[in-house]
Parts: C-alpha cells; sequence; structure tokens
C-alpha cells in the first residue's frame, strides 16, 4: 500500500467519492498532443504527418496532423481544410482525415490505427471520441466506426475488414457541425484480447447516409478527431480537476500532483515508489528540462516562461503526461 502526506491522503479520500472509479485511457496519445516533430505540411504520399503524433499510423492513405507549432496549412487553427479551434483551451493538437468517398471502398477512404495492452475477455469497456466536420468538406456523413483486431493486415488492409467493425456510431446521425466538436460514444464487451483498433468508415457506399455540402467537386468527407478515449466502462478519461490539485491517469496507478495552475514549483507524487524519468515539454512540444525522479513525491521548478506545459513522468512500469500551466 502507497503512504502518502497527510495533506494527500485527506485530498484523495474526498476525490474518490467525487470520482467513483477514474482510472485511464488505454489508448496512447489520445489527444494527439506528444509528438516527435511539429508537422510542416498536409499529408501527401509518403510526406506523412500522422506519424509525428506519437503511437499513431496510417492504415490506408496519408492522414494529417495539426498542432499549434506547425507551419503552412498543418497549423491549428488555420488548416488546409478551414478554420477550426481546439476544444479546450489547453489542447494543442488533433488529427484529421478521409473517412468516405463515394467510390467502392477502400477507394479514397483514410483510416487512423493504434496499438494498445490486450484487452480482457468479457470486460465492458467505453469507448469515446471527438469529432469536427472541416469547414471545406465537400460531404458531410453519418459513418464512423472503430474496428478492433489483432494482428494488423500488411498491404491495404482496409478491403478485408469492410461490415466487419464493432463499434458504428451512425446514430449520431449525419455530423455536420464545423464549429463545435461533437462526443461520439458507446459502451462493448470485449469477446477478444484485442489488440489494436482502427477508425474510419468500414461500410459499403450504399449503406453511408450522407449530403453534399455544395463545396468542392470532389465527393469525398473531411474530419478533424481528438480526444480519443478507450476506457473501463466504470472509469473515466478526464483529467479531474478540484480546486488546485489533479488526478491523472496512468497505465495502472494514478499519479498526484498539485497545486495546478502554479506560480513556479508542482509537486507531483509518483504512483510508484521506484525511479523515473521526468520530462518537461512547451506548449510546442520542445524539451524544455529533462529530471531523474529517486522519490516518490519531487517537487519541480517549471520553466521561468508563463505558459502551459507538458510533464511526463515515465517509471519502470508506468508512463503518464499531464499537462500544468505556469502563471
Amino acid at each position: 500500500m502507497k503512504i502518502f502526506t497527510q495533506r494527500l491522503g485527506l485530498m484523495v479520500i474526498f476525490m474518490m467519492g467525487v470520482l467513483n472509479g477514474f482510472s485511464q485511457n488505454l489508448l496512447p496519445n489520445g489527444s494527439f498532443e506528444l509528438h516527435t516533430s511539429c508537422p510542416d505540411y498536409w499529408s501527401i504520399f509518403p510526406n506523412d504527418q500522422i506519424t509525428t503524433a506519437v503511437g499513431w499510423y496510417d492504415a490506408n492513405g496519408t492522414c494529417d496532423y495539426y498542432h499549434i507549432c506547425g507551419t503552412d496549412e498543418a497549423n491549428i487553427p488555420n488548416t488546409f481544410k478551414g478554420y477550426q479551434e481546439t476544444h479546450d483551451m489547453l489542447d494543442s493538437a488533433y488529427a484529421g482525415f478521409y473517412p468516405f468517398h463515394d467510390g467502392p471502398p477502400p477507394a479514397a477512404r483514410e483510416y487512423l490505427r493504434t496499438t494498445f495492452e490486450p484487452l480482457e475477455v468479457g470486460l465492458s469497456y467505453t469507448f469515446s471520441m471527438k469529432v469536427n466536420a472541416a469547414d471545406l468538406s465537400p460531404l458531410h456523413i453519418d459513418c464512423f466506426e472503430v474496428l478492433f483486431y489483432i494482428e494488423y493486415i500488411e498491404n491495404d488492409p482496409t478491403i478485408a475488414f469492410i461490415d466487419n467493425a464493432q463499434l458504428d456510431f451512425s446514430s449520431y446521425g449525419i455530423i455536420s457541425d464545423s464549429i463545435n466538436w461533437v462526443t461520439l460514444e458507446t459502451n462493448f464487451i470485449a469477446d477478444s484480447a484485442y489488440t489494436n483498433l482502427m477508425i474510419g468508415c468500414f461500410e459499403e457506399v450504399e449503406e453511408v447516409v450522407f449530403e453534399s455540402t455544395g463545396i468542392g467537386a470532389a465527393w469525398s468527407s473531411y474530419y478533424y478527431l481528438d480526444d480519443l478515449c478507450l476506457r473501463l466502462e466504470t472509469s473515466s478519461c478526464q483529467t479531474i480537476t478540484t480546486g488546485n490539485s489533479e488526478v491523472v491517469s496512468t497505465l495502472d496507478e494514478e499519479l498526484y500532483f498539485f497545486p495546478n495552475p502554479t506560480n513556479s514549483l508542482t509537486t507531483i507524487v509518483l504512483p510508484k515508489n521506484e525511479p523515473a524519468k521526468i520530462f518537461i515539454y512547451d506548449l510546442q512540444g520542445r524539451l524544455e528540462r529533462e529530471l531523474q525522479a529517486n522519490t516518490q513525491e519531487v517537487q519541480i521548478e517549471l520553466p521561468v516562461k508563463q505558459g502551459v506545459y507538458f510533464i511526463q513522468v515515465v517509471g519502470e512500469s508506468y508512463s503518464s503526461s499531464v499537462k500544468v500551466v505556469k502563471e
């Protein structure tokens, strides 16, 4: 059993009553914040931008990656498909793709994929994501689906998956909102120890409900994606804020840090008493500082400049990333 300081223990008791089962996002980098480099253009083969978002890959086509540090038409909010703000003032990135074209599948359809730890057969999970229709999308559609699988099929795998997606969000109707982000969410029971998922439209053309926006000549749809979350049904992916303290998910236990916002110092209580690396990134994804933690409670001094920072903690058996505001 972990031993916390008295002030933290009181906070945990209070928050347990409020949260009722807070846990983790099983997907890596579900908000696309972590990246290896800033995107410099929208994706044109072989200039594949989505792979710069840690943990995310194409399954077909060349999905796009947008970040506030991006240049040219890979910048937020001015993307190559129109103007779109992030859904949250602390958010700094999202993905974009063409999920549907009115030709035979998977013609001109793009699919986004990632990997994760095996699901447990028989347990109930919740999947959610935020979507937004691009200003310059010629079509609006109702076809957003998620396919879970175990082994990835190379060489254009999506044709083998048509009509096989387990999660179908068509009940939300045609997604046409180009200003607000629309949250799609559903529950399911894992029937296999899935380790991969793919997002896109897996229906035949005649099964997809779509409408023309009157923009452009190409019969395709373009959408932005953000805040993808896979979790146990009884838990939550949200970072929970209570006063000046936050609880943030890790791969198996909870990471605590306070205060947030802070004027200079923030304290992090690690989920396990083991050595860990701490990385501090600015909002553009640049590494500002790297620290070694040898105790379970660590006090960190943030960089001098005010703004939003990402703190990534990597231990021997867990990993987590959190946002901190420096006032």
